[in-house]
């Protein structure tokens, strides 16, 4: 929006200079430049010329508004306005409401521009560009307020344009309260900056000022300065507060100024040739344009000084015709800056095209999606179908863009909840491919998803955070996230891979799963797989607190159910060895406990070639010996069978 000079970046790489380069759009920041050259069709099919060789891309990052200190807290400032925006309720009091957050917009954007200024001064920060951005967001956006937030009264303009011609007039201000310090002298009377600052006072309206400085001249008291002060003095001045109607203001007006041009004929100010030019333009004496030019530094400051002394009563309507005068004492159309169209189209009301301008201003969209924000919420963006603006677009891309950051995904999230049509879609793939650093990020993450009812999403990264620990080797940490998913299919894999890990030896440490699936209740069910890795997690317990006999029953109830799988079988039976060697009154399996075992065996044996643990170093020892174990473990309970006083049930042998 202001006068830019082109960047030349210089790409140090000789495989570009010799092929030339291409690139390729990364995000809305962000390009990637790398070496390329067209094939010509004779050639497709053959190796480069330049092949074998080593290609480089290069990213191109644009400057963001999310890059710098001050910037984030102005996103952070207007965050918490859009939100509050957003709850205010449609009553008679909502334009009001709107008004005012559109001021602390403004005073935010403000705020930033005076901290830059310190910044600059403090750490020599370049911030200068950045300043001329805002300030040009500050000024469309305080024209758009008076015009289109604010009530005008009768449709009167000027003094909203008065009013926002002093904006950017610190300085003017500055310089005349050091000059009313001084007293009456030569060097005022003679001083050509003396009357530069009285024309710029009048320029900008500013009659009291203008007064006051008139009266510090060495010939103040002379008739003619007199008669200025008097003229200053009794200019009519429009307002909502005046009492009068427009057709009696116009009338006083009229009269007010020929009164001025009568003593401009009369000779009055002819002895003080400044003061002459004063009054000529105070009377509207043509031409006009000469003399305000020298003191104008842009069209529509003209344009307000030009309409406060030739018609006050100008209606919104009437603006373009005067701003395209200013305009040509400019050098015409073709000087226009995007500043100056944004300007234009605000007198022209069109709504639609200041705020397509306004996404044109290398702010990422920040002022288009907050001021249209406003304008939706005040109704003036609904007044027709022609000047209607879908705020939903710039709400999307403005909250992906935020949730590209690490800082800001939150804060983006919240403008993506206020886009009905599309934006739980975009918050799901938003979420999705966040960079998930630690176990913090992740829980903020997936109670975010959970929130707004994403619960594939949960799912999705859930699986994701598994499979990394998978990765990773760390199984109790997989499970967990498995468990969080609430995924059967993940929790299936990962109580898989756990119960594999281990029956193969792959770890000399223990399942150390009790912990983890202490409390799941009925989540256990959710999986074949997770339930045989619970209930042998019971029995791991059991044995260890010396409940045998419990152990065993678990034992057999897992062969017996076939719910584990069929590479776990011999782990199984291991861990029964111990239990059917002990020397204890009765043994812990009974017969038909034995039967299972030694079937289980059988089929472990000679089924299943591809199994696994057949690779487990001496597998054929260890069966012999377990087959012993349940052979003397047979034995032993026909005998104590026999030995019964009662004995009517029939002993199955094998």
């Amino acid at each position: 929006m202001y006068e830019q000079t082109i960047q030349t970046i210089d790409v140090p790489d000789k495989l570009c200079e010799k092929s030339g380069i291409s690139f390729s759009v990364v995000n809305n920041n962000d390009i990637s430049v790398f070496p390329f050259r067209k094939p010509l069709p004779q050639n497709i099919g053959k190796s480069s010329e330049f092949a074998p060789c080593e290609g480089s891309v290069y990213m191109l990052k644009a400057n963001s508004i999310m890059d710098d200190p001050e910037l984030r807290k102005l996103i952070n400032e207007s965050h918490a306005i859009f939100v509050s925006s957003r709850s205010v309720p449609t009553d008679e009091n909502s334009k009001h409401r709107v008004l005012e957050q559109s001021r602390e917009h403004r005073s935010s954007i403000r705020q930033c521009i005076e901290n830059m200024h310190q910044a600059m001064c403090s750490r020599n920060a370049d911030y200068e560009n950045w300043i001329k951005i805002l300030e040009s967001i500050e000024l469309i956006w305080h024209l758009c307020e008076l015009l289109h937030l604010e009530a005008v009264h009768s449709d009167i303009v000027l003094p909203k344009l008065i009013e926002w011609s002093r904006l950017n007039s610190v300085e003017y201000d500055e310089n005349i309260s050091k000059e009313l310090h001084f007293g009456k002298g030569a060097e005022i009377r003679i001083g050509e900056k003396y009357w530069v600052q009285i024309m710029s006072l009048l320029v900008e309206s500013r009659f009291e000022a203008t007064r006051a400085l008139l009266r510090l001249h060495s010939e103040a008291d002379s008739k003619s300065f007199m008669e200025a002060d008097a003229i200053l003095r009794g200019i009519p001045i429009y307002t909502i507060y005046c009492g009068l109607s427009p057709v009696e203001f116009n009338g006083r007006w009229r009269a007010w100024k020929s009164m001025v041009r009568s003593k401009i004929s009369a000779g009055t100010f002819s002895a003080f040739p400044h003061l002459l030019n004063v009054m000529n333009i105070l009377g509207g004496v043509e031409p006009l344009f000469p003399l305000l030019k020298p003191h104008c530094h842009t069209w529509y400051q003209m344009l307000t000084a030009i309409l406060q002394f030739s018609d006050p009563m100008v209606k919104v309507h009437d603006l373009n015709y005067y701003a395209q005068q200013c305009i040509d004492q400019f050098g015409g159309l073709s000087k226009l800056r995007l500043l100056d169209h944004t300007i234009l189209a605000l007198f022209d009301a069109d709504l639609a095209t200041v705020i397509k301008k306004l996404q044109l201003t290398a702010d990422n969209g920040w002022s288009a999606v907050h001021l249209t924000n406003l304008l939706h919420l005040s109704g003036c963006l609904n007044k027709s179908p022609e000047t209607a603006v879908d705020l939903e677009p710039m709400l999307l891309e403005y909250g992906q863009l935020l949730m590209s950051h690490k800082r800001f995904w939150q804060i983006g999230l919240m403008y993506l909840k206020y886009c009905p049509t599309h934006g739980k879609e975009s918050i799901a793939i938003q979420l999705c491919s966040l960079p998930i650093d630690n176990t913090k990020i992740a829980f903020k993450v997936i109670e975010a998803a959970r929130s707004n009812g994403l619960y594939d999403v949960v799912k999705s990264i859930c699986r994701v955070l598994a499979m990394k620990h998978v990765k990773e080797g760390n199984y109790g940490n997989a499970l967990t996230w498995a468990l969080t998913s609430k995924d059967a299919e993940v929790m299936t894999q990962i109580a898989d891979k756990y119960l594999y890990k281990y029956s193969t030896g792959s770890s000399d440490k223990e399942l150390n799963c009790h912990n983890i699936l202490t409390g799941l209740g009925q989540s256990v069910f959710s999986s074949g797989r997770l339930t045989f890795l619970c209930k042998y997690c019971d029995f791991q317990r059991c044995y260890q607190q010396g409940k045998v006999n419990e152990a065993a029953s678990i034992l057999i109830k897992l062969l017996e159910s076939r719910i584990s799988p069929k590479y776990f079988w011999f782990t199984l039976l291991l861990d029964a060895l111990p239990l059917l060697e002990m020397k204890i009154g009765t043994p812990v399996f009974s017969h038909e406990d034995s039967n299972i075992l030694l079937a289980n065996l059988e089929e472990l044996a000679i089924g299943w070639v591809d199994n696994p643990v057949r690779k487990t170093h001496n597998f054929n020892d260890q069966i012999k010996i377990i087959r012993l174990a349940i052979t003397k473990n047979l034995a032993r309970t026909l005998l104590l069978q026999s030995n019964a006083p009662t004995n009517s049930n029939t002993i199955i042998c094998y």
